[in-house]
Parts: structure tokens; C-alpha cells; sequence
């Protein structure tokens, strides 16, 4: 199945920016606030209307780095469409909809990597989420408990940097992904990191075991 990364962090704290070092033969960009990125850049972006586009963007993508920039919007952008309606029925829908597009990465039968870039809220205890619509999604579902990877950006001296090691915080990355805590505010060294990391652990072996006659 795909890998899926999740990305989380206020914003304006260089999530968009970490996209810099990307190429466009290796990358496809879904902005859902359908807001540009903020450097030049030749890389392939769509924006969607609904989720069905992001659906497809997930279904019919062959490039390895696949980013979903600003997720929270198509929930934000939802409820502001049915500010109308009564009832909590339409709370359900809007998780649903979004619970689907990490479900329809996990369930694609490929060796891609998709980044979920996301705004984050904290739960009570204080720990980093992704930020969502109504609690089904952040108590009941955990959207984070979806992937063993999240990451957070933060700024150190003056520079924008990603933190990347488990540190109870509600950042988390299998054991060995990262040497350091953080690294700097490149998602091209995350993508290394987590293609090695991989690549590593899915790497067949030979049994030298023989079979007894």
C-alpha cells in the first residue's frame, strides 16, 4: 500500500515552503485552499472542488511525491456550504468525507509516498492533532493513529525546521526513519528519509534455512 506522511503545524510555519527543493517530474500538488505555493516553481498543482477530485488525484496519480496541501479547508469549505442545515447528521458526512481520503491512500495499491500538509490544533493533554471539524474525527477516529509517521514544523533561531522524532508530543516516526530530532524545513530530506526507511525494512531476504528431507 501507499505510505502516507502526515504534516502538521500552524500555519505559516513553512509547511507550503518545504516544497521548494521538489521536482516536477516526481511530484504532483492538490491545493485545497486553492491557494498557489508560496516560491516560483514549475511543479503540477490542481485544485479541487470536491472531494471526488481529490479522490481521483489519489487514484489516478503516478508520481512517487504526492502532497495534499491544506486539507482542513475541504472540511472548513464544507461546513461553510451547509451552514444551513440542521442537525448533526451533516457533522457525520463531513468526517466521513474526510476519514476517506486517508483511507484511499492506505487502501492504494502502490509504493508512493502522499503528504498530508494540515493546520494542528492539541488535544487536551496538550498533544499536536490534526486540526478537524465536530470531535468524530479527533476522538473517535484519530486520524493521526492512521500512519506511523507525523511530523510537525518549528522554528529554531529564526529558521524554519521540521521535528521529526517521537517525542510524546503526538510527533511520531518508526525507530531509525531519523538520526536527529529535527532537520531542516526540506521536504526532499523527509522523502529521502522515509523511501530509505522503507526501502530497507521491504527489502526481501534469502532463506539459507534448506528444506529436510
Amino acid at each position: 500500500m501507499a505510505n502516507l506522511v502526515l504534516v502538521i503545524s500552524p500555519s505559516g510555519t513553512g509547511k507550503s515552503s518545504s516544497l521548494r527543493n521538489l521536482k516536477k517530474e516526481e511530484t504532483a500538488v492538490v491545493l485545497c485552499s486553492g491557494k498557489d505555493l508560496p516560491f516560483r516553481h514549475d511543479l503540477p498543482t490542481m485544485v479541487p472542488k470536491t472531494y471526488i477530485d481529490i479522490f481521483n488525484a489519489i487514484d489516478k496519480s503516478v508520481k512517487p511525491i504526492v502532497v495534499i496541501d491544506d486539507v482542513n479547508y475541504m472540511m472548513s469549505f464544507e461546513e461553510m456550504n451547509r451552514v444551513g442545515e440542521i442537525g448533526y447528521g451533516k457533522f457525520t458526512q463531513m468526517a466521513q468525507n474526510m476519514f476517506n481520503v486517508f483511507k484511499r491512500i492506505l487502501d492504494k495499491d502502490s509504493d508512493q509516498v502522499f503528504y498530508v500538509f494540515g493546520h494542528s490544533a492539541e488535544d487536551e493533554h496538550g498533544r499536536i492533532q490534526l486540526k478537524t471539524t465536530g470531535k468524530m474525527l479527533s476522538e473517535k477516529i484519530v486520524l493521526e493513529g492512521l500512519t506511523n509517521v507525523v511530523i510537525t514544523n518549528e522554528i529554531v533561531d529564526g529558521e524554519f525546521r521540521f521535528r521529526v522524532q517521537t517525542d510524546g508530543s503526538g510527533i511520531k516516526s518508526p525507530l531509525g526513519m531519523f538520526d536527529k530530532p529535527s532537520i531542516p524545513n526540506d521536504l526532499k530530506l523527509v522523502d529521502e528519509a522515509v523511501r530509505k526507511f522503507y526501502g530497507e525494512v521491504k527489502k526481501p531476504t534469502k532463506s539459507t534455512k534448506k528444506e529436510s528431507k
